[in-house]
């Protein structure tokens, strides 16, 4: 393969999958020679493991007693991911994207341990002043209990999660703002009302809240911390730099140019101070054009390419918070998957240097949407371009090194077409891609080699 990381991301929070659907999802990446699922277990709908240590997660962040993981499940899906060929890449979200399972807190002596969150979802709809979307939420960093229950957290996953070959810490989108939200934008870790104790904690240390140095110090430890506590559990080497393995996977894009809705490391000139390339790896899910990939590659990080306006398969849905179309679109047609990389290493203008610090990409299913019911049709066939062209379809380079064009999707479609139909004898729901009437009628009978794929 060229690319050693071929993935799937599934969203275990915001909708719950079955065991069952997990493990056809495994048996399609199987087929397609994909080799890493990254699954986000948690963020603020859901937290959907049954954990001994901590049960009031458990108790108050799964959907029901039938919408959670026990841990015997998913060390039976790690055996079953093995056999297979494919790895588990775990991840816990934080310190944003954190609400369900951590309302307890208060009730147990241990303080409020998330704020800006609304569990209920009747006070006053709070994620429009807090978060980006339903329910908002962020662990609050002022309270010190929250590194002994991600500790439990942590050392429970990692006992089911053997020989994982990262773990992925979230990090992204943290909600920052201000008292002033006359335009609309969130606020959290700013907010006199929902994060008094921030507050507090930075005066207390002679920190400004007008400067944004004060918050980025916040997140700071909370990453180094969290970091040291998920190399304890897993037994990560964090001098380890001689292989991708136990690296800390993070999530990175381009600076939105609000520093007062949230706010971006990789806009900062110490970021490689901050988080080490030797010690992380940058999952980027902004857009291609404007992306802050370039930027990261000539600082030595290694990357995974999630870029939204290619392998988010969940563009293109109706709007579900609000009429009028679901934020991300438009919808990703197979096509442009199966060009993503040759289209991303010519518009960045990549060096043969560069494009070796790809690890690779993978397909992401945010499930505000997507469900067992239609999960398998989001993902397949598309992915199965995408995994194509990470094997080395479009990838193979010619002697100046970059991408070759010789093999296009127009050249892979009549495969293409046959493929979905395997998928589907082998029990995959995968999406229809054309009519019957085309596929009766052999190679191209439909096809056209012109427009522009989206």
């Amino acid at each position: 393969p060229q690319f050693p990381y071929r993935g799937v991301m599934l969203d275990l929070s915001r909708s719950f999958k079955s065991i069952a659907k997990i493990y056809k999802v495994v048996d399609a990446m199987s087929y397609n020679k994909m080799n890493i699922l990254h699954i986000h277990i948690s963020d603020s709908a859901s937290f959907p493991v049954e954990l001994s240590s901590q049960p009031n997660i458990t108790y108050f962040g799964a959907y029901s007693e039938q919408d959670a993981y026990s841990l015997a499940e998913l060390a039976e899906l790690v055996r079953y991911c093995h056999e297979r060929g494919v790895m588990i890449l775990p991840e816990i979200d934080g310190p944003s994207h954190v609400a369900a399972g951590f309302e307890w807190g208060s009730d147990a002596g241990l303080g409020k341990l998330a704020i800006c969150d609304d569990p209920s979802g009747m006070d006053g709809r709070v994620w429009t002043q807090s978060g980006l979307e339903p329910p908002s939420g962020q662990l609050n960093l002022a309270n010190e209990q929250i590194y002994s229950v991600m500790a439990d957290v942590y050392s429970e996953l990692a006992g089911v999660f053997t020989d994982v070959p990262a773990f992925h810490v979230g990090g992204d989108e943290i909600i920052v703002g201000s008292d002033d939200n006359s335009q609309g934008v969130p606020s959290c870790y700013n907010s006199s009302e929902k994060a008094a104790g921030i507050l507090v904690m930075l005066a207390e240390r002679g920190l400004s809240r007008t400067d944004p140095d004060s918050f980025y110090l916040l997140w700071h430890e909370y990453i180094d911390r969290v970091a040291t506590l998920v190399r304890s559990a897993f037994g990560f080497d964090s001098g380890d730099t001689k292989s991708n393995a136990r690296k800390l996977h993070i999530w990175g894009g381009a600076a939105d140019g609000d520093e007062e809705l949230e706010y971006d490391w990789f806009s900062r000139v110490d970021v490689t101070t901050v988080l080490p390339p030797a010690e992380y790896i940058v999952q980027v899910w902004d857009s291609s054009d404007g992306s802050v990939v370039p930027q990261l590659l000539n600082q030595e990080y290694q990357v995974v390419l999630s870029n939204a306006d290619y392998v988010y398969l969940d563009c293109g849905n109706a709007g579900w918070t609000n009429p009028g179309g679901y934020y991300c679109q438009p919808y990703h047609e197979w096509y442009h998957l199966y060009e993503y990389i040759t289209d991303v290493v010519s518009l960045w203008e990549l060096s043969p240097a560069s494009i070796q610090r790809i690890l690779g990409s993978e397909t992401l299913t945010w499930s505000e949407m997507i469900d067992d019911t239609n999960l398998e049709q989001k993902l397949w066939p598309r992915s199965a371009a995408l995994a194509e062209a990470l094997w080395g379809r479009s990838n193979a380079t010619g002697a100046d090194g970059r991408p070759s064009k010789t093999g296009t999707w127009y050249a892979a479609d009549p495969r293409f077409q046959h493929w979905r139909n395997v998928l589907v004898q082998r029990g995959i729901s995968a999406e229809a891609i054309q009519a019957q009437w085309c596929s009766q009628r052999g190679a191209y009978a439909c096809t056209v080699d012109e427009g522009t794929p989206q």
